[in-house]
């Protein structure tokens, strides 16, 4: 009923906002950690190997002072040899989410796309707000095409979620810098990405009232989005004035931030895309398929829309047998184009 799931969203609003900043991030983080622990499947139970690593990167001058470690892990399947190499960022709001909570998401994308997904645990908000994670994303993108590995690879993007918007804004950057020799990047594989962060989205403005998840998932995005930007000014701040205009700050409009939202989708790479029907965010990934279609060409974009009733985040679930389809999906698409003609 509208009114059950409005009024226990309201009630778990107002038991968070008792908790402090920090208190909440440890719940979110926690919380998420425990949803993640399923057992282990066919796909992750074949033959793989597991790398820990890390890398160096000096902070750029908006960031600060310093050189920081950015740990990764790789996946390679089998006995491949300098295989082409699809780098991914995790999901869950930016603020949850490591190597762990995603490693049979890349596992499986390793088995079946064969080549080594490489995933980076890059820093999160509220203790590194933008531009540090997209930095630490772009920067570990540079470090393997520089040839880090050992090898320079064929080189692909992937992520869920944040992490999708996060690859798509490696993408967009790469596009802007590639007169400087950025990496060239061949795919992106994208499970329902976040691609705009504004209050006032598509997707935002979608939520259904009697839908729990949907309420769950928009107070979640909220936070996550007000955690990810440059903190607030105290003084001058004054929302509680007008509930029902969700403020837009200028930094959420950046394309690195949104990717839907950026001038021109064109010259990007060739996109698998693959979202739940019943996903809040799929009214952005629809738009976001539509624009790709329409400015890069039909053949830009291959769209899975999977039927519900399946929710958010249903990729890196070992338990549902959509998640074996969709991977399977997205790395046979992968395949065929890391390995490709160019």
């Amino acid at each position: 009923e509208a009114g059950g799931a409005v009024a226990r969203a309201a009630l778990r609003k107002l038991l968070l906002s008792r908790m402090t900043l920090e208190e909440r991030v440890a719940k979110v983080r926690e919380d998420f950690r425990l949803s993640c622990n399923w057992p282990s499947s066919p796909v992750s139970s074949q033959k793989l190997k597991r790398t820990d690593l890390t890398m160096k990167r000096q902070l750029t001058s908006e960031e600060g002072e310093g050189e920081i470690t950015i740990p990764m892990r790789s996946y390679v399947a089998g006995s491949l040899e300098q295989p082409p190499v699809i780098v991914f960022f995790h999901g869950e709001s930016y603020v949850a989410g490591d190597l762990d909570t995603h490693d049979w998401i890349c596992s499986a994308l390793a088995q079946l796309s064969n080549a080594m997904v490489l995933s980076v645990a890059y820093r999160q908000p509220p203790e590194v707000r933008y531009p540090g994670p997209l930095e630490d994303a772009y920067g570990a993108l540079r470090w393997v095409a520089e040839g880090n590995l050992g090898w320079t690879p064929t080189l692909g993007v992937s992520g869920d979620a944040s992490g999708g918007g996060l690859a798509m804004a490696c993408t967009l950057r790469a596009r802007k810098e590639s007169a400087a020799g950025a990496p060239d990047i061949r795919v992106q594989v994208l499970f329902y990405p976040w691609v705009d962060v504004r209050p006032t989205s598509q997707s935002m403005q979608s939520c259904q009232e009697d839908n729990d998840l949907h309420i769950l998932m928009q107070e979640d995005l909220a936070f996550a989005s007000e955690v990810y930007g440059p903190p607030r000014q105290a003084a001058g701040e004054e929302d509680d004035d007008d509930d029902d205009e969700p403020k837009v700050e200028e930094w959420m409009k950046v394309e690195e931030v949104s990717p839907l939202l950026a001038n021109s989708l064109q010259d990007l790479p060739r996109t698998f895309l693959a979202y739940a029907a019943d996903d809040l965010l799929a009214p952005d990934c629809r738009s976001l398929a539509t624009r790709l279609r329409k400015e890069a060409g039909t053949e830009a974009v291959h769209e899975l829309e999977l039927p519900g009733p399946l929710g958010p985040g249903f990729a890196k679930d070992p338990t549902r047998a959509a998640s074996y389809a969709a991977l399977a999906a997205a790395g046979a698409f992968a395949s065929g184009v890391l390995t490709g003609p160019c």
